[in-house]
């Protein structure tokens, strides 16, 4: 998000602090919601395994994928797999 700030020819102090006004969380979590949002759309729509989506989706490991997916979805990324096949999903959007 810094890159972000720069391109824009903004101090990222003031980007952040512009970006939470307006959308009401940081820009990092924003981009994590991205994040997990398309980790959804790949759990749902794939057969990929769990770690190489979480490496699409810009994730370090399958370990920290797994558990900040599970934060913020209430479930882990293999139970969410398992119930979006078996029946409707509620799915998480970003707030923009």
């Amino acid at each position: 998000m810094e890159d972000v700030a720069k391109e824009l020819n903004l101090g990222y102090s003031w980007f952040r602090k512009t970006f939470r006004t307006v959308a009401g969380i940081s820009p990092g979590e924003y981009q994590l919601q991205i994040r997990i949002v398309r980790a959804c759309e790949f759990l749902r729509g794939s057969a990929l395994p769990i770690t190489e989506i979480g490496t699409r989706c810009g994730f370090e490991s399958a370990y920290y994928f797994s558990r900040i997916f599970k934060s913020k979805v209430g479930v882990s990324p293999s139970d969410y797999r398992t119930n979006s096949k078996s029946s409707a999903v509620t799915s998480i959007s970003p707030p923009i």
